[in-house]
């Protein structure tokens, strides 16, 4: 019985630190994608590749 509820408890345990560890990495992603629309909306014509990368934007601006 004792052994039924440390499997339970390190179940527990780890399916929260994957969503606190997910949670983390989606707020990031999310920050980088702001700040990239961010730059962008200010007539930036300049992404960085890293940027370009992780928000899957170009930018398209005609002159």
């Amino acid at each position: 019985m004792g052994s039924l509820i440390e499997a339970i408890n390190s179940f527990i345990s780890r399916a929260v630190t994957l969503t606190v560890a997910g949670s983390i990495v989606a707020l990031v992603a999310g920050e980088v994608r702001l700040a990239a629309l961010k730059k962008a909306s200010q007539g930036s014509s300049k992404l960085y590749g890293f940027t370009q990368r992780m928000t899957k934007t170009k930018l398209k601006l005609d002159h």
